[in-house]
């Protein structure tokens, strides 16, 4: 079965070579290394490891195979999703502030995991991890055990009956993930409502459209955008009071500032 080209553009880069195998209408990516054979001769391709599969709607979903490897190898990622993550955090410094100080060994992992499932939205433990690979907290946050066990605890940690705004919300107002979630979709859609473009975008939809055009570039941490939606941008960003600064080249941290 020959492999369609909306298919072949999906690719993932970050593996180095690979190939893509169609198998019982899947399709999957296989790690391709190149050898020469003792007695000489042409190089030989070797097929490796399968490292995930291409879906026309998800695009590349890692495997086990993939996630250790992206682990193991973080400089494969040079180029980290921002926009929306830091957007996010700055609509929400007091109730971050008051859970770094309610759970500090867990903060950092309360963080990425309500961040990625309120921007994300992964379908498993498995796409958490690779989210947070791709995306500045991976850079803010390095190192974090994302395993299905690990997230399930982080998922169990409770927060304390006092805690601002927990009367205010729908969910499990005991479990802190959800209740973090929460908050940052209260602030972005009354910031979108100010704003009057509630209209036209949902808290999640601006924050896709945010990360779509944001990114950083490791590791000189310089922040770009795509130009062409630059007017989008700026419409999102003024309803949310938060300007980014292109062009900066700062170690490890890009400056942000809250009009």
């Amino acid at each position: 079965m020959s492999v369609p080209e909306n298919i072949k553009q999906k690719r993932p880069s970050c593996f180095g070579p690979t190939e893509i195998r169609a198998l019982n209408g899947r399709y999957y990516v296989y790690l391709v290394t190149y050898e020469r054979p003792p007695d000489g001769g042409w190089m030989k391709k070797v097929t490796g490891k399968c490292v995930g599969q291409i879906t026309e709607e998800n695009g590349f979903v890692p495997n086990a195979n993939g996630l250790r490897y992206l682990a193991s190898s973080p400089s494969s990622y040079s180029i980290y999703k921002y926009g929306a993550y830091e957007t996010a955090a700055l609509q929400c410094c007091g109730m971050e502030n008051r859970m770094r100080d309610a759970f500090p060994r867990e903060f950092p992992y309360l963080k990425v995991v309500s961040l990625i499932e309120f921007v994300d939205d992964p379908p498993s433990s498995l796409l958490l991890n690779h989210c947070y690979q791709q995306s500045f907290l991976a850079v803010q946050y390095p190192h974090l055990e994302l395993s299905s066990r690990k997230i399930g605890s982080v998922h169990r940690i409770r927060i304390p009956p006092s805690m601002p705004e927990r009367g205010r919300i729908d969910t499990d107002r005991s479990c802190a993930v959800q209740y973090m979630k929460e908050i940052y979709r209260m602030e972005l859609s009354q910031k979108l409502s100010l704003g009057g473009l509630s209209g036209d975008f949902t808290p999640q939809s601006a924050m896709e459209v945010l990360n779509s055009i944001y990114r950083i570039r490791t590791p000189a941490s310089d922040l770009y955008m795509l130009s062409d939606y630059s007017a989008l941008a700026g419409k999102l960003l003024s309803a949310f009071g938060v300007s980014f600064e292109p062009g900066l080249s700062e170690a490890s941290v890009v400056q942000t500032t809250i009009k």
